[in-house]
């Protein structure tokens, strides 16, 4: 029997603590995946490695991090964030300096490889974190922040912190960077292991007035859970929705491995030094980081005003990849360094401000679905099917290319419409994005099809959909 909260008991604030371990975590990610923009560089100038080399470790990389998002999220259900996601944070520190242990492209290309292994279960997993300790009501202004704002400062930072301050300010050489930068994730990996706690159920010091207020409103999805509903494979690849969403975060990846991997050497090849470059190629995560948090809010905002969470969504998705696309139109023909950057830093407000879209139709899916952000999602950390973009890019060295990723995603935003599978008059009400949804099982209620099922298969059928894309 649930317990009642005293009369004018205030909430604990314990849900903040997590949410700020959560954009920790999302920070750390950023920042040590980006140094990859200046190691390449380092690489290049130490061993003479041609681009199509290092294109090849950074697919080292993407490849790993496709093939673990669907695990990840399964190891996620079975044994908690808590574990999983500390171990992870303190995998991916302890391998980064050792990109300058070796130059020997076989030895590089596994370490991308585990690099991007460990990297692979983040977001997957934050997704959960946010629907166990955030309130449905600043859901998806919470993912905003911690997946676009603080993943994108994370990415910005990453270059002015090694290339700027440690290289630059303080002399240090690329590989004692590297060093620094893990010795500071192994301390988080640390804070988070003392701190976090996978649910609020689970934390002694949540009293019943938060926990109340963070479970406000999901009585339907608790009996979702208890259904064991599953997300079935055949089901899943024939619908239109989500074949759509699939290609629209496809293209979006693929754009993503500009900045990953080519501002750094963009900007140098313009002849600019390590610290100036630790300033422009930021510029273009500063504006992700600003637009992610803003788009975050403009979600919520017109879900509150509208009741409609399909047009809500898709007003602020297309709204924001329709700017970027003209935006990057005026940044390709841009022949001034500091102009282009100013340009790229407009071009990731706009487009990057769609992610919390993207997040929050994931955890709009429910429960049964949380390794659902694995097949698709965020920024270049969009899971899954988005990241075989990142797999065919290694021979791209010209940002122009860029534009040519961000206009077919215009698409998306306008076919993005709720499926035909089973829906409740809540979901059809609220408009859930692209039908997904799953139906709610209550006693009298009958439902057929693709939603029934228990937690074997639905595990096996998140795989098979992962193995696939």
């Amino acid at each position: 029997m649930k317990a009642a909260s005293l009369p004018g008991e205030q909430p604990t604030k314990r849900r903040w603590v997590m949410f700020s371990l959560a954009c920790g975590t999302s920070w750390f990610l950023y920042l040590h995946r980006y140094t990859w923009n200046i190691v390449r560089v380092a690489l290049r100038d130490d061993y003479e490695f041609s681009n199509t080399t290092l294109g090849t470790l950074e697919a080292c990389f993407n490849f790993t991090y496709t093939a673990g998002q669907i695990p990840s999220g399964i190891l996620g259900d079975l044994f908690g964030t808590f574990m999983l996601l500390g171990i992870l944070i303190l995998a991916w520190s302890l391998v980064l300096p050792l990109f300058g242990l070796t130059g020997n492209v076989y030895g590089l290309g596994a370490l991308r490889m585990f690099f991007g292994a460990s990297q692979a279960g983040c977001y997957p997993n934050l997704a959960k974190v946010t629907r166990n300790w955030i309130p449905l009501s600043s859901r998806t202004t919470c993912q905003g922040m911690i997946a676009s704002f603080f993943g994108r400062f994370g990415g910005a930072m990453s270059t002015i912190i090694m290339a700027t301050l440690l290289m630059g300010v303080c002399g240090l050489s690329w590989r004692w960077a590297l060093v620094v930068m893990s010795a500071a994730g192994v301390l988080f990996a640390i804070t988070f292991f003392l701190f976090f706690r996978n649910s609020p159920e689970e934390d002694p010091r949540v009293n019943q007035a938060e926990l109340d207020l963070i479970r406000e409103g999901e009585e339907e999805a608790e009996a979702e859970e208890e259904s064991g509903a599953v997300l079935h494979f055949g089901q899943a690849i024939r619908n239109r929705s989500m074949a759509v969403f699939i290609f629209q975060q496809f293209m979006n990846a693929g754009a993503d491995f500009i900045y990953v991997a080519l501002m750094g050497s963009y900007f140098i090849d313009r002849g600019f030094g390590f610290a100036a470059v630790g300033i422009l190629a930021s510029l273009p995560l500063f504006g992700g980081a600003i637009g992610g948090l803003v788009g975050g809010v403009l979600n919520d905002v017109l879900i509150a005003w509208t009741g409609n969470r399909r047009w809500s969504r898709t007003a602020v998705g297309f709204t924001g990849k329709f700017v970027a696309a003209g935006v990057m139109l005026v940044a390709i023909s841009q022949s001034n360094g500091y102009m282009a950057a100013g340009c790229f830093f407009m071009v990731k407000f706009f487009t990057d401000w769609s992610q919390p879209t993207v997040w929050g139709t994931c955890t709009d899916m429910g429960p049964v679905c949380r390794s659902i952000p694995g097949l698709f999602h965020h920024r270049d950390d969009r899971r899954g099917a988005s990241h075989a973009g990142d797999r065919l890019q290694p021979a791209v060295h010209d940002c122009c290319r860029n534009v040519c990723t961000e206009c077919p995603q215009l698409v998306f935003y306008r076919l993005y419409r709720p499926a035909r599978w089973g829906t409740t008059q809540r979901g059809r009400k609220q408009g859930w994005p692209g039908g997904l949804r799953p139906p709610y099982h209550r006693a009298g209620e009958c439902h057929q099809g693709p939603w029934s099922g228990r937690s074997v298969s639905r595990h096996l059928d998140r795989a098979l959909l992962g193995l696939l894309l």
